[in-house]
């Protein structure tokens, strides 16, 4: 996978970057669209500045942490195998070593063939990167679907399975306390359905900070396999 990774995306930054933007802003204007059809078209400037605002904020964080959440495929982002304390005041010309035959090996050429690190895998125990991806990925679906399904059912919510699938990218707003009032006129108040409302939100909130740290897994175990091998040094 790591391969696959490396030959679309290379050292080539700018893709990378320019990918990443065109999805935040179609997920943001997606996320727009589809509260504007929640209110039937009725939704005025002001309302979505602050809807541009929020989504983009709650769409970068999710984009950033599972940016973070591939980065070790991409490499070990050319980490330096010395010690903490040691520096190398050289460049990458500097002669290193010269052989009888008189051949020169200089500081790069020594590092790339001894020292330079090609894969994130190569800093950790066989097979452990790929474990994590394969547990995390499948995990974190099914926890968020159930989470929405949970969220629903306690605050009486008016989500659907495909609202509740727009809340992968952020915290959603479309279960509001005039929808949840609307559909349980009979049995709450205005008042309980805010209420109601307020809690959905924070539980979706709550939700999302607990699989955003759970996406920096694989660059958490990265660093500390950086940590480790420096150490030795």
């Amino acid at each position: 996978m790591q391969t696959v990774v490396n030959i679309i995306i290379g050292e080539n930054v700018t893709f990378l970057a320019a990918a990443v933007a065109l999805s935040l802003f179609s997920i943001v204007r997606g996320h727009i669209n589809y509260i504007s059809a929640a209110k039937r078209g009725y939704l005025p400037f002001k309302g979505k500045i602050l809807l541009l605002l929020y989504f983009a904020l709650s769409a970068l964080v999710r984009v950033y942490a599972v940016v973070v959440f591939f980065a070790p495929l991409l490499g070990t982002f050319g980490t330096l195998k010395l010690g903490r304390t040691a520096t190398v005041s050289a460049s990458n010309d500097t002669v290193y070593d010269i052989f009888p035959n008189g051949t020169v090996i200089t500081l790069g050429q020594e590092w790339e063939r001894n020292f330079q690190l090609q894969r994130a895998d190569q800093l950790l125990p066989e097979g452990l990167l790929a474990t994590t991806y394969a547990i995390i990925i499948p995990t974190l679906l099914v926890v968020h679907l159930l989470a929405g399904i949970i969220i629903k059912m306690l605050f009486k919510g008016t989500d659907t399975f495909w609202q509740i699938l727009y809340t992968f990218v952020c915290p959603p707003l479309f279960t509001d306390w005039e929808e949840i009032y609307r559909k349980h006129v009979s049995t709450l108040s205005i008042s309980d359905s805010w209420k109601r409302s307020v809690w959905a939100f924070l539980s979706y909130v709550g939700l999302f900070i607990a699989e955003n740290l759970a996406l920096c897994t694989p660059i958490i175990l990265l660093n500390a396999g950086i940590s480790l091998i420096t150490s030795s040094y």
